[in-house]
Order: structure tokens, then sequence, then C-alpha cells
């Protein structure tokens, strides 16, 4: 609830590159802070951005053990609320995916 009452506020909105919004420019892209569609793509949005910005999700490029490792420290020293393990399973496969280690799609928004 405080999650969102920020992101209305503006708060927690993400600078999103004019390359990743729709045509529009009030897109699902935009309005998941340019992460790509996908399954867990919802999971990751809030979980993450709730502490921090999207912009160093995307920049990771982790494989999946590194992923788990990275959660796994969030709740531990961050104070990160632990996740369920059906969102958990769901936010590894969507970071693994999108921003992996060999995530093509991260390679190419990086370039």
């Amino acid at each position: 609830m405080v999650v969102a009452a920020l992101a209305g506020w503006g708060v927690l909105s993400p600078v999103v590159p004019a390359a990743e919004r729709t045509a529009s420019g009030t897109g699902e892209a935009e309005e998941y802070g340019g992460l790509p569609e996908g399954l867990g793509r919802e999971e990751v949005f809030y979980a993450c951005q709730a502490c921090h910005s999207l912009a160093i999700v995307k920049q990771q490029g982790l494989d999946r053990d590194s992923w788990d490792e990275t959660l796994v420290w969030m709740v531990e020293e961050q104070e990160m609320a632990p996740l369920d393990p059906e969102d958990r399973k769901l936010i590894l496969d969507y970071l693994t995916t999108h921003y992996g280690r060999d995530s093509s799609k991260r390679r190419r928004k990086i370039r």
C-alpha cells in the first residue's frame, strides 16, 4: 500500500528512456519501469522498486545462482521482506531470462 501511494505521488516513478515507451507514451513498458513483458514482471517491479531503482536490477547481468544469493542477501542484510516461494521462483525466472548473464535482451539494451 505504501509503495502504491509513493508511486502515485511520483516518488517511485522511474525515468524511462523514450525507446522503452510505447507510441502513446503511457503504455505498459512505462508503467512497469521499462521492464520487458513476461511472466514475473509485476512481481519484480513491486519487489525491487520498493527499495531501489530498477536501473540497478537492469545492469546486473547475474546468473540464476547469483540472483538467488542476492535475494538472500537483501532479506538478511537489507531488511527486504521474505518472498513466498511462488513469487521467488517467478522473480528468479524473470531476472534470469531478462537480466541474466547470458540474456540477449540485456545485451541488446546495453549497447
